[in-house]
Order: structure tokens, then sequence, then C-alpha cells
């Protein structure tokens, strides 16, 4: 690691704080947590600093790397929190003198450099999560608008920041790269980059996995057990990964961070839904132990289409998707490279996906632990495009946008991968809404042309009936299994 360009007893416990980067204008002192702000050749206590919440991020003051061929340092981090979660701003100074952020949240990590902000900018409550704005010879989609606040810092920072200072920001994606638009400042600042991994950038002196246990309680993303606050019932989660729960019994709402468990809100006691996997259930998929984490059953807002979405956990793999509807099952995996536009198409790795269906899917029940806070109600508009067996899919609330890559897995495949539990095959007819052609809008089609073609026998008073009748009765035979359907 380079030697610090300036070094200054904190005047609050003369303890020795360095400045690694010019860019650097605060520090906060590793000892008493004195905030440091930088003027000239000396430095003025502006206050104190929160402590950092002790989480399970590899990452630490000192990390080293390499991104872009350029070799980088970790100074200074911030902790960032919203409603429903928090993560960590990493400031990294490069060999050359320049910076980056490196931002850590559940695992996953994008880094990020200073770049030109759009000349007409937009402005942060006019973007919505799917806009498109056109800048660096890109069109953009906004993936994430929301206003996140500032819970305590660390190292040197290139900003005068405190407890309670708020992110005014927006992520945007282009196909594999991103770019955060700020507006925390009165300037509009823009960051562009990409998503990473610590050992693509090859990543030392991170923290070690008994490090993190002391600060943190327990081994990052090991599966646990712990006990609900409000009933006592156990919850399996992932430490450090999936803070957020609902517990199977009492339906309660809790969250746990690194020192303490609390109850977020609870809920009238909802019978449980039977799923076919439950949270604690483990599958051996492609010759990996996967742990069923969570379990959402969601319905098509103004219809009576269900499905349900298992989440899983692997502790070298991440996150996985399995999702089970009349249609049968689907195997999902979350995109870091995102499709581009293509008229009232998309494109993704060479191949053209055409819209299928847009609607609105809400969660009606829930259980177990997940990377996010799900409550009873929540919403998502849907987007689906299709081309051959894969189906790529957009989820967008108020505040993010997603998307997915789906492709269907048979009932015999997956008792292979869950040899505890038992697969059905796939219903005949499918759901309104979720996909290939509808049995409904068909047996519509087939009822006006019956109704045409009788109606000369209609008008024809000498005629004996009997079309009419072979055709009423073909009618009723189409629509007896759809009306049964919608009743279940």
């Amino acid at each position: 690691m380079a030697e610090p360009i300036y070094k200054v007893p904190c005047p609050a416990c003369g303890a020795p704080v360095s400045f690694m980067s010019s860019a650097s204008v605060m520090a906060v002192c590793s000892y008493c947590q004195s905030t440091l702000l930088r003027d000239a050749d000396s430095v003025r206590n502006i206050g104190k600093m929160s402590d950092i919440l002790a989480d399970y991020s590899p990452i630490q003051i000192g990390t080293s790397g390499v991104y872009e061929g350029s070799a980088f340092s970790v100074v200074g981090r911030i902790q960032l929190q919203y409603e429903d979660g928090y993560w960590n701003e990493w400031y990294a100074v490069f060999d050359d003198g320049s910076t980056g952020w490196l931002a850590d949240a559940s695992g996953q990590y994008v880094f990020t450099r200073d770049a030109p902000a759009p000349a007409s900018g937009p402005t942060f409550d006019a973007l919505r999560p799917g806009n498109g704005v056109p800048h660096l010879d890109h069109l953009w989609n906004v993936a994430d608008v929301r206003v996140a606040h500032c819970i305590a810092g660390q190292g040197e920072l290139p900003f005068a920041v405190g407890a309670g200072y708020a992110v005014k920001a927006a992520d945007l994606r282009y196909r594999d790269r991103f770019m955060t638009l700020d507006w925390s400042e009165p300037t509009l600042r823009c960051y562009v980059g990409k998503a990473v991994t610590l050992d693509g950038m090859k990543c030392q002196l991170l923290r070690e996995g008994s490090a993190i246990a002391d600060t943190a309680g327990r081994l990052r993303g090991k599966i646990s057990s712990l006990n609900c606050p409000a009933c006592g019932s156990p919850i399996q989660y992932a430490p450090g990964l999936t803070r957020f729960m609902v517990c199977p019994a009492c339906h309660a709402e809790s969250a746990q961070s690194p020192d303490k468990q609390e109850v977020l809100a609870t809920q009238e006691r909802v019978n449980a839904r039977p799923t076919t996997l439950k949270p604690g259930d483990s599958g051996n998929i492609d010759g990996v132990l996967w742990d069923v984490l969570g379990v959402m059953v969601k319905r098509e807002v103004g219809e009576n289409a269900f499905w349900t979405e298992y989440l899983l956990f692997n502790v070298i793999k991440g996150f996985l998707w399995l999702v089970e509807s009349d249609e049968g099952w689907q195997r999902v995996q979350v995109l870091d490279v995102w499709p581009s536009p293509a008229g009232n198409a998309i494109t993704w790795e060479t191949a053209t996906f055409a819209h299928q269906y847009q609607y609105t899917g809400e969660v009606v029940w829930a259980a177990g632990s997940f990377n996010w806070r799900v409550k009873t109600g929540d919403r998502v508009v849907v987007n689906d495009y299709r081309q051959g067996q894969i189906t790529l899919t957009s989820e967008a609330t108020a505040e993010e946008m997603t998307w997915s890559r789906s492709q269907p897995v048979s009932a015999e495949q997956l008792q292979k991968w869950f040899t505890h539990a038992s697969f059905k095959a796939a219903a005949a007819t499918t759901r309104p809404g979720a996909g290939g052609i509808e049995l409904e809008t068909l047996a519509k089609v087939f009822t006006g042309g019956m109704v045409l073609l009788n109606i000369p026998a209609l008008l024809n008073a000498d005629d004996s009936g009997g079309p009419i009748f072979i055709s009423a009765i073909a009618i009723l035979l189409l629509w007896l299994p759809i009306w049964a359907w919608r009743k279940t």
C-alpha cells in the first residue's frame, strides 16, 4: 500500500490519522470516531461519526485489488440505509491518484468511477424504473431510484458526510454496464462502471472468515437457524445475506442485524399455503447443494392465477429461484447483463425476444428468509418476453426494476434434485397471462365461430334444431373444464 500523502494527529485523542488521497477532504479517526475535516494543512474536528455496523463484508480498509488493469486500495467507506436494508460504499484510491467506489450489497459488487454528467441531466423526481436515459452514446435503463441515509462512516472520504446525510441517487443499466447519477450535492455527479467479483479483481487483504464471525456473530453465508422474536418458532437464514424473515408459524415480519433481531410488523395469522417445497428443504442441483430459504405465493391481480416462487441459496453460487405454476416449473436466474429494447421486443445475447404479456403480480403469502423485506400485498408490474423455451422477465416497482431469465424444468428432473418431495407434471391448460396459447382464448374464438355458423339455422323456422343442439353441447363441453378451473 502506498505511503500516506498527509498525516496528522487527531485533535480529539491524538491518534495518527492518515490521508492516502489528495481528493479526500475528511477522515474518521479509527480510535475515537471523531470526524476530521481537512483544511489546507490542518484538520478540525466536526463531531463524532456513528460506529460502523459490524457486518459480514469481507472488504476492509486496506483491501487492495485490480480494476480494469489499474491497482487500487480501499481507504474509506460509508454505510447507507433505506427502508428495506443497507449497503456499503467503499472509497478506493488508484495508484495514479484517481478514485472510485466499490458498492457492496448482499454479496454483489459494482465498481464505478467518475464520468461526465449528462449536460441536461434528468431530475431525480422525474425518474422511474424502466425509464430510458441517453448518455455516453448509450440508452441506459433506470434500475433503481431511492433516497438513502448515511448511518456511519469509516476511514477517509472525498466529501464531508455525517450520520443522517441524505443520498438521492439512481442506478441505471446498459447491458453489463452500470451508471449512477447522484443528486446529493448541488452539482449532479455521474459514476460509470460494471459488476465485479472479488476473485476477478484479485483482491488481497480481505477479512478472514474467523474475523467476520468474531465481529458479526456467525460466518457469512453459512445456513443458520434462529427463533422468531414473536413466537419462538425456528427460521433458517443465511447470515449477512438474508436478513429479512417471515415466520412460517405466526407470520410476523422481522429483521436480523449483527447485534439484534427485531420485529418489523405483526400480522394476522395466515393459514399456511400448501407448497411443494418448504423453507429448510435441500436439493442437489447439478452436483451443488442448495437450501430453500424463502417461499412466496403470488397471484395475478384481477385474475384467478397463482404461482409459487422459491428462493434457494448456496454459499458459493449465491441465489437461485424456482417458480411453480400450473404450466410447470421454471428455473430462474437474475440477470447481470440486461437486454436492449428493440421496438416491441428486446435483444439479448444476439437473440430477439418477442413481448408476450404484461400483468401485475401480488404477494399473498410468504414464509422463510429473504435478502429484502417481503410484505403481503407487495406488487410488481411484470413483462414477459419469449424466444423458444427461454423467457426474459422484467419486474418493476416504484423504486426498482430487475431482469431475470427462466427456462422449463421437468418434473422428472426436479424429482432427482429433491428426492424427498413429490412433483407432478404440468397441467394441459395454461393460466391467462402466464404465457403460451391460452385455452380460454381459443374457447372464445371457437364459441364465436360456432354462433356465426348457426345463424342461418336460427333464422330458418323449418330447421329441426339438430345442428344447433349439437353445437351447444360442444360449446358446453369445451367450457366446463375452464369454469371448473376458475373455481379452484
